[in-house]
């Protein structure tokens, strides 16, 4: 009675719905002999471990589980057997990882060519995410870091790019952070290893800080030489109504000159005449 049922529902429907009704049909049976064969050969293998369909993920990895392209579970650390016919399993390394960007020419804000290298640090936090929100969760990271390296080095000078690297690296984890929260990746840092420039633009920048130092040495020199004048006119205007301090001043110059035995000093006799007056 049931199939008398069924087979005049199957006539009463038009023809796309027959179609569609008989592809589920097939597709069901399908499936249900590809679980059944997959079960029939775990059990088949079962006294074999060397042909068994097991798989281990090991610490710092976890499993994504498949059955016919659909997502089933996440599998932890450990050892599994699952149906050969109708499940995959995917390993994710959950460690922290590090991708080499590829050296790149950069041209920045004062439009200087640069040959910048970077690396980007990243783990995967949520495995659905990765797997399934993304195509290839590295190459897509990789390439988000380059396009986003090459923005924020074209919005900076060369000297801000060697003088604030550590804002710069901020700013490019900060962005690539933002756009990649539906990747499933946490703890992103990229880091420019490396900033290289021609060597005309080399000796050029050298130049230009010699003559800085250079600069700021003889701007240094002139300082000193004019607090020295400075003080040197306050001395004589305190010693300007004292003989004797000027006396005693030219006695110890005397005194230190005669320390070398080489040198032949000649003091005038009134000197020599006021010195004994002072003695006396």
């Amino acid at each position: 009675m049931s199939l008398d049922l069924q087979n005049s529902e199957y006539i009463n429907l038009n023809d796309d719905q027959q179609n569609q009704y008989s592809s589920n049909c097939l597709t069901q049976t399908f499936n249900c002999l590809s679980l059944n064969c997959g079960r029939a050969i775990s059990c088949m293998s079962l006294p074999f471990f060397c042909c068994a369909p097991i798989i281990v993920i090991p610490q710092g990895y976890q499993g994504i589980l498949t059955r016919f392209g659909v997502f089933r579970e996440i599998l932890k650390p450990g050892r599994y057997s699952y149906n050969i016919c109708v499940d995959s399993i995917l390993k994710v390394s959950m460690k922290t990882q590090n991708i080499h960007i590829d050296t790149l020419k950069v041209m920045t804000k004062d439009n200087l060519s640069t040959t910048i290298d970077a690396v980007c640090f990243f783990n995967i936090k949520d495995t659905y995410k990765a797997i399934f929100n993304v195509e290839n969760v590295y190459d897509a990271i990789k390439d988000l870091s380059k396009c986003t390296l090459r923005t924020v080095v074209g919005e900076n000078c060369l000297d801000q790019l060697f003088s604030n690297r550590s804002q710069i690296n901020n700013r490019i984890t900060e962005l690539v952070r933002n756009r990649s929260q539906e990747w499933g990746v946490n703890n992103i840092v990229l880091e420019i290893k490396d900033v290289s420039i021609p060597s005309e633009l080399q000796r050029i920048m050298a130049k230009t800080a010699e003559s800085k130092k250079e600069a700021e040495s003889k701007i240094i020199v002139a300082e000193g030489e004019k607090k020295a004048n400075e003080i040197m006119l306050q001395a004589a205007e305190a010693l300007k109504n004292k003989p004797e301090a000027m006396e005693l001043i030219w006695f110890n110059t005397l005194k230190n000159i005669s320390t070398e035995k080489s040198n032949t000093i000649i003091v005038p006799s009134s000197i020599i005449q006021k010195f004994q007056q002072i003695t006396n």
